[in-house]
């Protein structure tokens, strides 16, 4: 993806700070002093003492950033350009970029995005929709000098439009380099989602999502066919409280697998509840009013509904249509103003953005906020595609695929894998509209869906999944009793 990105004499950024900062140029070419000092850093520098590997080297390059953000305040900045260059696998390079954000994260003084979209190549690809938001950008290049490692620390002021700070720093490897280069990109306890808990299941679940309730009592509705059931939560079991009957407008759709959508969200103080599916072309809308649920008739819809966004400072509820029938939704992705006297049937002013058909989509946003951070979609290629907050593409990794997806408060995607008998779940870092894996964990099952909610006050994800239990059986038939199915919940052990 070319870079939107144009300094104000013209130059892309990307060839301007190649300008200043370029460790393969010629020496005889007009470069500056600073570059020319990296350079000589870099053959001839002799290796740190009593270094600490890649953790160390991650220590000093964000303290090198600190160094030239000490004095000054209300600071926006990311990392825009990272590289390696050092020969270390991308596996220890991703964990580098880790360890190095996961720092920088931390400095109060530095308002810090991690606008990582994938890694590929030895390059970081990165979302730079967000730039514009931005004070400084950082160049990051990781470097070899013979038992250590170094980074390049460029700094470019978007104000000033020129870098103003080079910085290069090293650490010694601790451990072999075979060693280093086996580390696992993965590698990070702290930041690691579990399993908290798991429940048994019923056939034929759509859906569950945790309820808000301003009076913080933990409450969780599934969706069935034909209905929506409430639990409470008490201790580490589920009190059913009650059930709302649904009853889907005709036509009806044969539906070989009736696929869902349940959705909660909170307007002017009143929780509304959307709910869609494949077999009937209208969703139903019910608002939590009097102690009880009401069919908001006036409000059908024919799209699911998904969640509530902000664009251009107007609020909207965004969702898609089923391909009636089918398990996956059409090519459009639905944007009607939230404003129930607009829902209607005949008075709706729809907005309709362009896409492929897809099995799951996701639309994220920021957290505390409903402004639109990032689309992510699995069309029925089970190709992964992710958009950003202007609805246009962004570049990821071709070979990659996926089934169900989530996303949590604006920061966290989790993603399944596209296998049928023992699947994957993964997690993305997506805050600020960037994308990077940072955990995952083998499932014991097929993964139907998973939605955003909460247990026990801890944020995380539930995870409806599939199981066989006669594992010899070339013919797998749900009627003969041998599928049972798991509900599972899984949260961040850090928080």
């Amino acid at each position: 993806m070319k870079s939107p990105l144009t300094s104000t004499s013209g130059l892309l950024l990307n060839e301007k700070v190649e300008t200043y900062y370029n460790i393969h140029s010629n020496p005889m070419n007009k470069v500056s002093l600073v570059t020319l000092t990296l350079l000589i850093l870099f053959l001839y520098a002799v290796p740190g003492l009593n270094g600490q590997g890649l953790d160390d080297l991650a220590d000093k390059t964000a303290n090198s950033i600190l160094d030239y953000f000490n004095d000054k305040h209300n600071i926006n900045t990311s990392i825009v350009n990272y590289e390696n260059l050092a020969g270390i696998s991308g596996a220890a390079a991703q964990k580098f970029y880790q360890l190095l954000v996961s720092k920088l994260e931390t400095i109060s003084m530095i308002g810090f995005s991690d606008l990582m979209i994938n890694f590929n190549q030895n390059k970081g690809e990165f979302n730079l929709n967000r730039v514009h938001s931005l004070n400084y950008l950082i160049y990051i290049r990781l470097i070899r000098n013979k038992t250590a490692i170094g980074t390049g620390v460029s700094i470019f002021s978007r104000t000033l439009d020129k870098i103003v700070y080079n910085k290069y720093v090293e650490s010694e490897f601790v451990q072999s380099e075979e060693q280093i280069l086996e580390v696992s990109p993965l590698d990070f306890k702290g930041a690691g989602f579990s399993r908290v808990v798991e429940l048994e299941a019923r056939r034929n679940l759509l859906d569950v999502r945790s309820i808000p309730d301003s009076n913080s009592i933990e409450t969780l509705a599934f969706l069935y066919p034909d209905k929506i059931d409430f639990f409470k939560v008490n201790e580490s079991q589920l009190e059913k409280f009650f059930s709302q009957k649904i009853e889907w407008t005709r036509p009806f759709y044969p539906a070989l697998e009736p696929e869902g959508k349940l959705s909660f969200f909170i307007e002017s103080g009143v929780v509304y509840a959307g709910a869609g599916t494949n077999f009937s072309r209208y969703s139903k809308i019910f608002a939590f009013k009097g102690e009880k649920w009401e069919d908001v008739q006036s409000a059908e819809l024919d799209f699911v509904p998904f969640r509530l966004i902000t664009l251009n400072n107007s609020l909207y509820l965004a969702g898609a249509r089923f391909a009636l029938g089918r398990n996956y939704f059409e090519n459009k992705l639905v944007l009607a103003p939230f404003q129930w006297d607009q829902l209607t049937q005949n008075n709706r002013n729809l907005l309709e953005k362009q896409v492929v058909p897809f099995y799951a989509l996701e639309f994220s946003t920021n957290e505390n906020s409903r402004v639109l951070n990032s689309i992510h979609i699995v069309d029925r290629e089970y190709k992964y595609r992710f958009f950003g907050d202007n609805f246009e593409q962004m570049t990821v990794e071709k070979a990659e695929r996926g089934a169900a997806l989530s996303a949590l408060d604006g920061q966290w995607l989790a993603a399944s894998d596209f296998s049928r008998g023992r699947d994957k779940l993964y997690f993305y870092k997506i805050e600020n509209g960037g994308r990077r894996q940072v955990y995952e964990n083998m499932i014991d099952g097929e993964i139907i869906f998973i939605s955003e909610g909460v247990w026990k006050s801890s944020p995380g994800f539930w995870v409806y999944i599939k199981v066989c239990l006669d594992r010899s059986s070339s013919n797998i038939d749900e009627k003969s009793g041998i599928m049972e199915y798991k509900l599972q919940f899984w949260s961040k052990k850090s928080e």
